[in-house]
């Protein structure tokens, strides 16, 4: 093999070690950054407990306004196949 055969090889080689240790150096302040994300986090229970009291009424109205646009279809089908009386849904 010609030595600029190998310098490609070589070139080659030191991208691909460059970007594990990018890949390495990220990986490790992700989780830096995470674990001071969770510090702040954990810092207030009050908030996370309202955070999660909030998206669960969210959750409970979103499931409300699907029920509502749902039901007049459903009574529809119902009453076409003779479920029961019109104006009973």
């Amino acid at each position: 093999m010609t030595s600029q055969g190998h310098s490609l090889d070589s070139c080659g080689f030191e991208k691909a070690e460059k970007l594990m240790i990018f890949k390495k150096f990220w990986g490790s302040m992700r989780a830096q950054l995470n674990k001071l994300a969770n510090f702040f986090w954990e810092a207030d229970p009050i908030a996370q407990l309202q955070y999660e009291y909030d998206q669960g009424v969210e959750q409970l109205k979103e499931g409300r306004q699907r029920i509502g646009k749902t039901k007049p279809i459903f009574a529809q089908g119902a009453r076409r196949a003779g479920g029961y009386p019109a104006g009973s849904g």
